[in-house]
């Protein structure tokens, strides 16, 4: 899929990879969800540090309404993934506040790092083949030849509990 200007500017990847605009009804589901979430339960709430953070377990991912806080989260903002911006147009955010009434105009989350990709609000498989840096990579990992040491010792180790198991069943 290739970007138009605006969907450039509707979608990037701040870790500079690459980002399209994805599935429209992917977005807008993500979007239902994370704002019935925010404005549309028992209590109608505005964004502050503690609460900026949505887990779509639909999806598997954390989306943090706004670039005030997410990267403040130590336990669920990971700086070895890609980080993905999606901008929301004035309709998409509309009533989304910070406790201060600044306007949120981003939704953060992210994607694995060489795997995925930024693909709207949630993440696309990104093939092996197509960049040359992971796929690189990943024949290094997998090639039978490979004669690191690490990897070596993994092989080791795992050759003496197969030993070991086996001499003490017999």
């Amino acid at each position: 899929m290739s970007c138009d200007t605006n969907q450039l500017l509707l979608l990037r990847n701040l870790s500079g990879g690459k980002a399209n605009s994805g599935n429209n009804e992917t977005n807008q589901d993500i979007l239902q969800l994370i704002t019935t979430y925010i404005l549309k339960g028992y209590a109608i709430r505005k964004i502050e540090a503690f609460n900026d953070r949505i887990y779509l377990s639909r999806y598997r991912r954390n989306y943090w309404l706004g670039t005030k806080y997410y990267y403040m989260d130590n336990f669920n903002y990971l700086p070895t993934r890609d980080t993905c911006l999606y901008h929301m147009d004035s309709n998409e955010r509309e009533n989304l506040e910070y406790i201060d009434e600044s306007p949120i105009y981003d939704i953060i989350y992210q994607c694995q790092r060489y795997a995925q990709y930024c693909c709207g609000l949630t993440c696309c498989l990104d093939k092996f083949g197509k960049d040359l840096h992971s796929s690189f990579l990943y024949r290094e990992a997998l090639n039978p030849w490979n004669t690191s040491p690490t990897f070596q010792s993994q092989l080791h180790f795992f050759s003496c509990l197969i030993f070991v198991v086996h001499y003490l069943y017999i």
